[in-house]
């Protein structure tokens, strides 16, 4: 059994995790309920301008940068990020913003850059906050009813820190603006990213207004174009971040005997100036013809964010299908921008066997750089359903390390205990040697001995593992595609034996195809076999009904050495149970056997001390 990490996990424990994987780390999980927060106001289209900067001249005269480090200014420039994490090791300029004006130029704040020069990898404990902003001179709003601050980004941040537009009348007091838009730690924002921020609370009808940029952050970069300054239209609703699931979480492909009702619901930004009324999210699947809902409707003033959710739940056919789901959101108002009501199109499939968290898009990847790790998902269980496998898909990392043909993997699913929490061992596969043909299809990884996930449990986890040898030799990159709502999808740290959650999706998923079988004809005759804790400290426990009287057990070293041998007399066909004396034993990974005449099984199990 592990523990789940508590929420409030040393700073140096995150970092120095970073040594191990090759990803900055995101969270140490918690215990906190699944949820969702609205993302920041990113419009695709603007008004006229009365005021613009596009850095055609490199950074504007007047405009001041504030670097407390020393290291991390601001700077104008023609390439991107030049630090470790760019996709090249920091040996070229990274992806440049692919703003409106790029070719003359734009700004960038590089951390991870700056860290990489000056503490040199890897990144953990080396790495050091930066802060760095960009300040504007007196900007006259005078005669300006409303103001509406645009601009265009790129950028990739982590540790959760905040993106900070500040507007000021003093250029002492600021109303600040995180403009990350919710974006996931570790994954780049869309390049490129126009946000529109309506400031008239603070800017309306000023003669000096200031604007400051800038953020606390220790890896990859931000990227600023195109800043403008406009007035506002009288009605623009705009449709922000989208949720939809069943019981918090996403699922993109569904088997039959797992569809569930499906709540549907959006968040609606006034970004006019006027009280925008009978604001309603509208859901159609399949045009309609399948489902169509709508919420109640609500006014919301201007400035204000409403969440809006469907009155009605839908519960997809139990057939295999797939579905379109369209939404928007309308008022009684003509709208100014109309484009920016419409949320993204999401497409869902019912399935015979498999169980998807993950778009089915590669959007990233995490490796272990050699080390144990674990990697995957949490499932809802609706109906009792007898899982044979794990599906994950591997490839090479965008980071420029790549899975080793030859590395071992095999996956593993856990229960959740509903009163502590805790991730409860059921079931693994045997290990698999990656291969070629690994890195371009889905890896199917039979499990051992097929496992009755029931609706009683509700919820578990499944994931993909790798021991490593503690080097790059056995590197293993999991995909992710898609973004996961916080403490959903988990990674663990062998070394020091953490859990922690990831807000990328891994592309890990449930296999129930009963055509599937790991286990093999003379294994079939242990019926029965339980082995844990697994990780182990001193003492293994086997628990198994055998066909014999006689039980031989061996502990082999990842090299291949026969570390343990006992034989012990039990009783054929009853519940018998072993304790294994490991204390002396080096942690590590090892591989079980249990032979019982010609009958044999294997479980991997680990020791930690």
């Amino acid at each position: 059994m592990k523990r789940i990490a508590i929420v409030l996990c040393l700073l140096t424990t995150q970092i120095s995790f970073g040594q191990q994987m090759n990803m900055e780390p995101d969270t140490p999980m918690t215990k906190s309920d699944r949820f969702i927060t609205p993302r920041a106001v990113h419009n695709s289209e603007k008004a006229t301008p009365f005021w613009t900067e596009d850095f055609a001249n490199g950074i504007p005269s007047g405009w001041t940068i504030l670097d407390s480090s020393g290291i991390c200014p601001w700077t104008y420039s023609f390439d991107g990020s030049w630090g470790n994490f760019n996709g090249n090791g920091g040996t070229a300029g990274g992806d440049a913003i692919a703003s409106t004006t790029a070719a003359n130029g734009f700004l960038i704040c590089d951390p991870d850059s700056a860290n990489n020069v000056t503490y040199g990898q890897p990144s953990g404990s080396n790495y050091q906050y930066l802060s760095s902003y960009i300040n504007t001179p007196s900007i006259d709003c005078s005669g300006r009813s409303t103001v509406v601050l645009s601009f265009e980004q790129f950028f990739r941040y982590n540790n959760g820190v905040g993106m900070f537009v500040g507007v000021s009348t003093d250029n002492v007091n600021f109303t600040t603006y995180n403009v990350s838009g919710g974006q996931a730690n570790n994954a780049a924002s869309d390049n490129v990213d126009l946000v529109s921020l309506n400031i008239t609370s603070t800017a309306a009808n000023q003669p000096n207004v200031y604007i400051k940029i800038g953020w606390s952050a220790r890896v990859y970069f931000w990227q600023i174009d195109d800043i403008s300054l406009s007035e506002a239209d009288p009605n623009d609703i705009v449709a922000q971040d989208s949720y939809w699931g069943t019981d918090g979480l996403r699922y993109y492909q569904i088997p039959t005997a797992q569809v569930a009702p499906i709540d549907f619901s959006a968040f609606a930004y006034n970004f006019g100036y006027a009280t925008q009324t009978n604001v309603m999210l509208n859901v159609d699947v399949d045009g309609g013809a399948t489902f169509s809902g709508t919420s109640a409707a609500v006014d919301i003033a201007s400035g204000l964010t409403d969440s809006l959710g469907l009155t009605t739940q839908w519960t997809p056919a139990s057939t295999v299908n797939s579905h379109e789901i369209v939404w928007d959101i309308t008022q009684n108002e003509s709208d100014a921008t109309p484009s920016n009501n419409i949320l993204d199109t999401i497409n869902i499939a019912v399935t015979d066997y498999i169980y998807a968290r993950d778009m089915n898009v590669v959007t990233g990847s995490t490796s272990n750089t050699g080390f144990g790790y674990e990697v995957g998902n949490l499932f809802d269980i609706w109906a009792d359903q007898t899982c044979t496998a794990v599906d994950v898909n591997l490839r090479e990392s965008t980071t420029g390390v790549s899975t080793q043909v030859g590395a071992l993997v095999y996956a593993k699913i856990y229960s959740i205990d509903p009163a502590s929490g805790d991730f409860v061992f059921e079931q693994q596969s045997d290990y698999h040697t990656v291969t070629t043909a690994d890195l371009t299809n889905t890896l199917t990884l039979p499990l051992i001995s097929p496992l009755l996930m029931t609706n009683t449990n509700l919820t578990y986890l499944a994931v993909v593992c790798t021991d490593g040898d503690g080097g790059v030799s056995d590197d293993v990159v999991v995909t992710s595609g898609g973004v996961s709502p916080a403490q959903t999808s988990f990674y663990y740290d062998a070394t020091d034996a953490t859990w922690y959650y990831t807000t990328r999706t891994p592309m890990v998923r449930l296999n129930f195809d009963p055509n599937i079988s790991g286990a093999s004809i003379n294994e079939i005759a242990l019926t029965d076999v339980h082995v844990y804790p697994n990780p182990a400290n001193d003492e293994l426990t086997i628990e198994l009904t055998p066909s014999a009287d006689e039980t031989t057990l061996e502990l082999v070293d990842m090299n291949g050495k026969i570390v343990m041998t006992q034989v012990h007399s039990m009783q054929a066909g009853q519940m018998n149970s072993v304790t294994l004396n490991t204390s002396s034993l080096e942690e590590g990974a090892y591989t079980l056997s249990i032979q019982v005449g010609e009958v044999e099984a294997k479980e991997r199990v680990v020791l930690m001390h």
